[in-house]
């Protein structure tokens, strides 16, 4: 880099610098040495201005807009106005301290300072700081700082200070203070907080920070190289991370144990990273101890050069931007960048382009995507070059004078618009027929929110911030307490109930009751290790024992449950392949309970398991899953396959016989897959420039090699799904132009005739109605595979929630109180002497249920009442049926009675849960028909469904796609999961007069009922009970079936990830593990389904509902896995980091997403970009498996 002067050598400022591209950079300066322009080397170009006493006054950008300075008499910042026009403004006292600030939108927070006593106003300042002075008086700092702050309502927080104007203790507006101590070289040695927990901090003679110890005792220490850098950590349980740096090299190097393993990078002399990568001279087990990195520079120089990993390197330009990255599979990401250094342009490792513009004030202005799928030019030697992409879509962004983003034009032409108040908080978002907005007080809380699908919620906060009240869109308030350390300690929700929190002295949840104080109570406990790792959980039901390798890393090593050992965890890395991970699952609680079940199942094993089994590249990517087999198989064939074809055909053989599979993934340079290989078939994608899969060719298991299906995926510009073409099936889906949602599905058989023309025969149409806020009001569907409903209409309240449903013949009604739902009522619809349908007068009672919830809202009663004469006679009972339903001390459902009232007939339905908390059993029983049916499931280790039994002795073994974090099953024995498109939503939602179910496979039928009630004409089927006569599918277990979500419904239940779902009663079975959103309707009820609105919301996980709109991003965005169950908790960081397990209470009680959801929610799905996210003082550390596919730089704005 250079600089050049004036000839004259009167400014000894530089005029301009050149880098070492050869770009300059202009500078011009007054003759007071004052800084008037700035000219990049693109031209954009900034000026600077004075006043006469050499204060600036003003700064103008490259298009004009410019922020004024005012200051006063004695040269201080008095005002700050900014290009449109806000103004912020200083007050000082008559000391010259800053006395107040008020912001734009005219709240004012205030400062006091201490007054000095009378003999001390008379001592210059001089003196009153010297030595001589200070040693007369240490009952107070030196200086002059604030003791109080008071906030625009008024409310003070206080503070207090040592000699050495160190803050000793600060006490907020609810009075609660917390404190600190000093040593005397003014070091913090303790802090207690305002329940008296006391946190204690020791030093080395350097005064570096060598220990901490909780308030519970634990310890942490700290070691230091020469230099005095960190060099090794040992947390409270032993486990040791070292960090070593040689200086000559710039070679620093880290190291733990187990698979957590060794990394190092090197940095250049200007402190940039140019390589990355991994030790590989050991294949680290969990069982191993941790070899110490050495910090000697000939012992690391001698390590052989295959013993070292390089994940990344970089090469920087002569300005120091980083041009080209490549990765440990040997991807080369290049970069070009504008004379500003600016990015303008990157052509991913695959070859996916993105380029980026810039306005005249050097804001990004415009990122356009290649669409076309990448294609190599003819190459020589061993550069590979890229074609031009074919098909760009472009983004563009619009700025205020603040230089805020207030539009964003997409790809399709349509803007999202986004309104700033004074403060530049957000206010407004509106997308089409989407609008979001936003309210704050004046400290800058979210006190209100309002969108299209929940309505309007408010927020209320204590003095000291804390949110206290949330109140949804229909007037319903849920209540938080806190302690005095601003820990979440009691809720009370709309309906009465109150759960309670109670934490440790180290702030750790160690009891949580859901329905304190009533007969229902829901207890779980939890005990944590010194690091803060969960121990144990118990729910009333069983009681997990975690225990870790404090010597591997502190990674989990089993889970206990009941004092029993139901999972094995180990790790190893580098094993088969340099930089691969593997994580081996050993699932002895599955393998007993299928001993149990079959005395022959793993005959001659002392102690069986299941063996899961996950291999990861390194870049953290899925590549293997594997299962060991549990089936007990008469056929010990082992021929070898000479073949790929035959190689799968014996692997499904095997998987049917046994249960084992294995799954194996391949992804371009990129990350996103491209080839998965299943016992059912092989499947390769192809993938366009936005990432997006345009193709995939399928080659099922036991075909010839010339049958492959072929798949075909359009999209708009916008990236929207609009066809799949898989064979001859054909969907579309139309998106109106102003709101940009689906307002028209087709699905379609094209056919061709003997001439070799395409025919198309409609099966399923389905228009769909929408008002003004995009809401779906009405779908009117046709064709062979549709309902009968034909158009149904349907109403909301103002929370969003489900209200009615109206078709040609009848009308339904849905009421709740504080999100609970209490009633369910049909009606007739009677057009007879020409009465209008809207009349009241024409609507007849058919029939009603009556919703009963326990103090805990759980579900313990419903009552169905079906009326004969729906033509008048709506007081006769042609059936009455009362059903009870009873609970486990861990709030799962565990059984339920149906009664017929008028015969005396009953039916019951018993639940049994596994050591993972996974439904294991369902039994049914009717007083009126011999014999108990039962279905069996094995809920394993890794939270999925291993298989499925019924009472008739059929088993079948099931298969789950390892990469998706939506639950997908991909088949049950020997039959492969039909594929479904997701229907008119593109999530499966199945639409009807009652929205209440899973979508169902096209062309299978859904579950049958039966009952007087559910034969009642008018009435649905669900209002029975599950049909023993129900008709199996060929080859499976009695009442197994494939949904059209792409997952499974088991004896009328639907297998939903974390849940099972009962669509009969619209409930789950158990509680939510992930917390309502506060403000929203359904905050009251765990074990809602889908937020009440099935039409907007769906529950694919059984983790809290999400929209439409969120659910197909979670389609669109590749390879985000969070292990279930037990897994979940187990984090990849960097390789794969720390383990931390956290209850599942946490959740409940505001953990992940509390009340964040709230405002990160907000705009319902859209891609807003909205405030920032209330929160409350409860945490939970969970960090989820790393995306596969690798996203763009993005530069910033």
């Amino acid at each position: 880099m250079s600089y050049t002067y004036e000839s004259t050598g009167a400014n000894l400022n530089p005029i301009t610098m050149t880098d070492g591209n050869g770009h300059t950079t202009e500078y011009s300066w007054d003759e007071y040495g004052n800084l008037l322009s700035v000219t990049d080397p693109t031209g954009v170009r900034t000026t600077y201005t004075y006043n006469a006493r050499q204060e600036l006054i003003s700064i103008t950008n490259g298009v004009g807009d410019t922020v004024h300075l005012e200051y006063d008499k004695h040269g201080r910042i008095v005002q700050v106005r900014d290009a449109l026009g806000h103004v912020t403004s200083t007050h000082w006292n008559s000391a010259g301290q800053l006395a107040s600030v008020t912001d734009a939108a005219g709240s004012r927070w205030s400062l006091t300072y201490p007054e000095l006593a009378p003999e001390e106003l008379h001592v210059p300042a001089f003196v009153r700081q010297s030595d001589t002075h200070r040693a007369r008086d240490t009952s107070r700092p030196i200086g002059q700082l604030p003791v109080s702050l008071t906030d625009p309502y008024g409310h003070v927080t206080h503070f207090e200070y040592n000699n050495g104007n160190q803050i000793t203790a600060v006490t907020d507006p609810l009075g609660r203070t917390n404190r600190a101590v000093f040593d005397a070289w003014g070091n913090m040695v303790k802090t207690i907080n305002a329940l008296g927990a006391v946190t204690n901090y020791e030093y080395d003679g350097l005064s570096q920070l060598i220990a901490v110890t909780d308030p519970l005792g634990a310890r942490s220490e700290f070691d230091y190289d020469l230099a005095g850098e960190i060099s090794q950590i040992t947390d409270a349980t032993g486990v040791v991370t070292h960090r070593a740096v040689d200086r000559r090299t710039g070679k620093e190097t880290t190291s733990s144990g187990g698979i957590l393993g060794s990394s190092f990078r090197h940095v250049d002399y200007l402190g940039r990273v140019i390589i990355e990568g991994e030790n590989n001279t050991q294949n680290f087990a969990s069982s191993q101890p941790v070899r110490r990195a050495s910090q000697n520079s000939k012992s690391s120089s001698a390590s052989p050069r295959n013993s070292e990993t390089v994940t990344e390197f970089t090469t920087y330009d002569a300005a120091g931007n980083p041009v080209e990255t490549l990765d440990a599979h040997g991807g080369l990401t290049r970069r070009t960048y504008d004379a500003a250094n600016r990015l303008i342009r990157e052509v991913s490792a695959a070859g996916r382009a993105q380029t980026f513009d810039y306005d005249q004030a050097g804001r990004l202005r415009r990122i356009g995507v290649g669409l076309s799928v990448p294609e190599q030019k003819p190459t020589v030697g061993e550069n590979v070059e890229w074609e031009e992409p074919t098909a760009w879509a472009y983004t563009t962004l619009t700025y205020d004078a603040a230089s805020r983003i207030i539009a964003r034009t997409y790809p399709d032409g349509t803007t999202e618009h986004t309104t700033y108040d004074a403060l530049g908080r957000i206010v407004r978002v509106q997308h089409g027929a989407r609008t979001a907005t936003y309210a704050y007080d004046r400290c800058s809380r979210l006190i209100r929110m309002s969108d299209n699908s929940a309505g309007t919620r408010r927020f209320i906060y204590d003095a000291a911030g804390q949110l206290v009240t949330a109140v949804d869109a229909l007037g319903y308030r849920t209540h938080f307490e806190y302690d005095a350390a601003g820990q979440m300690v009691r809720t009370l929700d709309a309906t009465g109930q109150v759960t309670t929190y109670i934490h440790d002295a180290a702030g750790q949840l160690i009891r949580t009751v859901k329905g304190a104080g009533s007969t229902a109570e829901i207890t779980s406990t939890y005990t944590y290790d010194a690091a803060g790792r969960l121990l144990s959980e118990n729910n009333g039901e069983r009681t997990r024992a975690y225990s870790y390798d404090y010597q591997g890393g502190g990674l989990l090593a089993s889970l206990s449950v009941n004092g029993v050992c139901a999972a094995e965890y180990s790790y190893s890395s580098g094993a088969s392949s340099i930089g691969h991970r593997t994580v081996t699952v050993r699932d002895y609680a599955s393998a007993s309970a299928l001993r149990v079940r079959d005395s022959s199942a793993f005959a001659g094993t002392e102690k069986p398991y299941l063996e899961h089994r996950f291999v990861y590249d390194s870049s953290d990517r899925l590549i293997s899953r594997s299962r060991s087999g549990f089936l007990r198989s008469d056929d010990q064939s082992n021929a070898h396959a000479d073949d790929d074809i035959h190689e799968r055909l014996h692997a499904l053989n095997t998987f049917i016989k046994t249960g084992a599979y294995t799954l194996t993934y391949s992804y371009d340079a990129d990350g996103y897959l491209i080839t998965s290989v299943t016992p059912y078939a092989k499947s390769t994608r192809t993938v366009d420039g936005a990432g997006r899969t345009v193709a995939v060719t399928t080659h099922a298991t036991g075909q010839p090699a010339h049958d492959v299906i072929s798949s075909v995926f359009s999209y708009d510009p916008l990236g929207r799904l609009t066809r799949i073409r898989v064979g001859d099936m054909v969907s579309s889906w139309t998106h109106e132009r102003t709101t940009g949602l689906i307002s028209d599905y087709v699905r379609e058989q094209v056919l061709a005739d003997v001439r070799g023309f395409e025919e198309s025969k409609v099966l399923e149409r389905t228009q769909v109605i929408r008002d003004h806020n995009g809401r779906v009001i009405g779908l009117d569907s046709t064709g062979s595979d549709t309902s009968p409903d034909g158009l149904v209409l349907y109403s909301y309240d103002d929370a969003g929630q489900l209200v009615g449903a109206r078709s040609a013949s009848h009308v339904w009604e849905w009421e709740y109180t504080a999100g609970v739902m209490m009633r369910e009522r049909v009606f007739a619809l009677d057009s007879s002497n020409g009465s209008e349908r809207s009349v009241a007068d024409s609507r007849v009672l058919e029939g009603e249920r009556i919703f009963t919830h326990n103090e805990a809202n759980q579900l313990v009663a419903v009552e169905a009442r079906a009326y004969a004469g729906a033509r008048g006679d709506a007081g006769e009972l042609a059936a009455h049926t009362i059903t009870e339903y009873t609970y486990n001390l861990a709030g799962e459902r565990s059984g339920e009675v149906t009664t017929d009232k008028l015969t005396g007939a009953s039916y019951s339905r018993e639940y049994s849960w596994g050591a993972y908390g996974g439904l294991t059993s369902v039994t049914d029983s009717i007083s009126s028909r011999a014999g108990i049916s039962r279905t069996s499931l094995i809920s394993d280790a890794v939270g999925e469904v291993s298989a499925v039994s019924d009472g008739e002795g059929i088993t079948v073994p099931l298969m789950w796609d390892a990469r998706s974090d939506i639950p997908h099953l991909l088949g049950a024995g020997a039959t492969n999961a039909p594929s479904s498109d997701g229907g008119f939503s593109q999530a499966g939602i199945p639409g009807g007069v009652t929205p209440w179910h899973t979508l169902n496979v096209p062309g299978l039928t859904g579950s049958t009922f039966d009952s007087t009630l559910g034969n009642t004409p008018g009435l649905p089927t669900d209002w029975g009970v599950p049909s023993a006569n129900a008709t199996p599918i060929p080859g499976l277990p009695t009442g197994f079936e494939f949904t059209g979500a792409g997952s499974l419904r088991v004896a009328g239940l639907d297998m939903l990830g974390a849940r099972v779902y009962d669509s009969p009663s619209r409930r789950f079975l158990s509680t939510d593990p992930k917390a309502a959103i506060a403000g929203s309707s359904w905050f009251a009820d765990v074990y809602a389904y889908a937020g009440n609105n099935p039409l907007e919301y769906v529950d694919p996980r059984g983790e809290r509902p999400m929209t439409v709109a969120d659910y197909r991003k979670y389609q669109s965005q590749e390879g985000e896995r969070f292990m279930q169950q037990s897994l979940r908790f187990l984090a990849l960081v960097g390789v794969i980091g720390s383990l931390f397990i956290a209850p599942t209470s946490i959740l409940l009680a505001g953990g992940v997403g509390f009340i964040s959801g709230a405002a990160n929610g907000a705009a319902d799905g859209m891609d807003f970009h909205t405030p920032t996210a209330i929160s409350t003082g409860i945490k939970c550390r969970l960090t989820p498996f790393r995306k596969a596919g690798k996203k763009h730089s993005q530069p910033h704005s």
